[in-house]
C-alpha cells in the first residue's frame, strides 16, 4: 500500500512540474506573441487581420466575430442558413442574424458594435478594413454598410 501512495506521490508530482513547465513556456509564447503583433509592419492586404491582432485578446472573439460577419453577410445575399449550421452568438438572437429578411445597415452595425465592443464609428472604420482585406469575403456587406452610412 505504502509503494503504492508513494508512485502516486510521485506521479503527482512529475505531473504538477510538467503543468509549472508549460505554464511558463505558455506565458514566454504569449509574451513574445505580444511583442511581435506590436512590433510587425502591417500587410496592406490583411488589414482586418491586423485589426483583429490588435482588438480580440482570444480565439473566442476571433470565432464570434467571423460567425456574425458570415451571418450577416448570407443574410444580406439572401442565403438561407439550414438551422443545424447556425451558431449561437452571445447578446444576438437567432432570429436576428438568421432571418431571411435583407438586414439594415443599423442591424448590421448593432450587432458587431455587440460582438467588437465598439462604436457605431469604430463599426464603420472596421468595415472600411473588411473591405480591403484579402483573407475574406466581406466585401458586399462592407460595401452595403458604407454606403448606407454615407447616405
Amino acid at each position: 500500500m505504502d509503494q503504492e501512495k508513494q508512485t502516486l506521490e510521485a506521479k503527482v508530482d512529475e505531473l504538477r512540474r510538467r503543468l509549472e513547465q508549460l505554464e511558463e513556456e505558455w506565458e514566454t509564447l504569449s509574451s513574445r506573441v505580444s511583442r511581435m503583433t506590436v512590433s510587425k509592419l502591417t500587410d496592406p492586404r490583411h488589414p482586418l487581420i491586423d485589426w483583429e491582432l490588435h482588438h480580440f485578446s482570444s480565439e473566442a472573439e476571433h470565432v464570434r466575430f467571423h460567425a456574425t460577419m458570415t451571418a450577416l453577410q448570407n443574410r444580406l445575399k439572401g442565403a438561407i442558413v439550414p438551422e443545424n449550421e447556425q451558431v449561437e452568438i452571445e447578446g444576438i438572437a437567432r432570429t436576428a442574424l438568421y432571418s431571411p429578411a435583407r438586414p439594415t445597415a443599423t442591424e448590421i452595425i448593432e450587432a458587431l458594435k455587440l460582438v467588437t465592443h465598439g462604436t457605431e464609428r469604430s463599426v464603420v472604420k472596421l468595415m472600411e478594413l473588411a473591405k480591403e482585406e484579402f483573407a475574406y469575403d466581406y466585401e458586399e456587406l462592407a460595401d452595403f454598410v458604407l454606403e448606407s452610412f454615407v447616405r
